[in-house]
């Protein structure tokens, strides 16, 4: 792994995407206006072209992801913060660096 340019998680979200799997549009809700949740948990924070990826969660709610470099005012939603993750870079093609994990 040292030596690879890219190292890829394998996860079962993962395997649903290289296999082109209907069901894992599913996983995330997309377009989420953000006066239509409260995110007030931040857990993790992100990079994406420079700008800051937000991943929240509350008790009583899945994850909420916000990509200030991509349409800042649309959130994403799923129980799972990796879902929200892998579908935005299969979306936008490029990857998230995840810098920080706050527990």
């Amino acid at each position: 792994m040292a030596l690879a340019d890219v190292v890829v998680p394998v996860n079962p979200f993962k395997i649903l995407q290289w296999m082109h799997h209907q069901s894992k549009d599913s996983y995330v809700e997309w377009n989420i206006a953000l006066g239509d949740v409260n995110p007030q948990k931040l857990c993790m924070i992100g990079n994406y072209e420079g700008l800051d990826f937000y991943i929240y969660q509350d008790d009583d709610m899945p994850f909420v992801g916000r990509a200030m470099a991509y349409n800042p005012s649309s959130l994403m939603r799923s129980n799972r913060w990796e879902h929200i993750v892998d579908a935005f870079e299969a979306r936008v093609g490029k990857r998230v660096h995840l810098d920080q994990l706050n527990r």
